[in-house]
């Protein structure tokens, strides 16, 4: 077998493989329930992986003793977060399991922290001066914070920089538009920014 000849399957292959990545991932994103969740985050610039925004969804940090069977975690743990729609239509923690369920929608993502606080500091508005100030104040909190591999939205230059100054505008909501699989892995699908979707292009 030629050089030439090899190089060429060599190259039919990965096209390919690359095709029926596509293919699975654009499958994925239309069969997948439809999840908005409440996201922050800021903008670095990898000169590696290109222009992407570092963002946190809302249910990144839960505290384990409002939410059932936050108690029952620890590091390392794979959980399911199951999860459902409020008023407004944004998807919250509801509560923890560590077992996957046969119903609901539920996040799969893995514990990288787990402690319980018995104070914090919280910010607060000063009465006289009406001022925002920081208070060390008991609490009843059991941080958990969870990686859902949900933290990089890639996007064009123009793209991400426009994202970077509404993720650090407090004014803005932006939220974040999943497509969840029933094992609870999601895939990013886009973002809505002021009520108006803008949907990632596959290609």
């Amino acid at each position: 077998m030629s050089y030439l000849l090899r190089l060429g399957l060599v190259g039919l292959a990965m096209t390919g493989f690359l095709t029926f990545m596509l293919v699975s991932h654009a499958h994925k994103r239309a069969h997948g329930t439809e999840v908005i969740v409440a996201v922050e985050g800021y903008d670095p610039r990898d000169i590696l992986l290109g222009h992407y925004s570092l963002l946190r969804i809302s249910m990144a940090e839960l505290n384990g003793n409002e939410i059932p069977g936050g108690q029952e975690v620890d590091v390392g743990d794979l959980i399911y977060v199951h999860i459902a729609p409020d008023a407004d239509g944004v998807w919250t923690a509801q509560h923890i399991s560590t077992e996957r369920q046969s119903d609901g929608v539920f996040l799969r993502g893995l514990v990288t922290s787990a402690y319980a606080s018995d104070y914090e500091w919280v910010e607060v508005t000063n009465p006289e001066t009406g001022e925002v100030e920081l208070e060390y104040v008991e609490s009843d909190v059991r941080h958990i914070r969870v990686d859902y591999r949900l933290n990089r939205y890639y996007a064009s230059r123009e793209m991400a920089l426009a994202l970077d100054e509404i993720l650090r505008d407090e004014s803005q909501t932006p939220r974040l538009i999943l497509s969840v699989q029933r094992d609870g892995t999601a895939i990013i699908k886009g973002l809505e920014i002021a009520g108006e979707r803008r949907l990632e292009r596959l290609w």
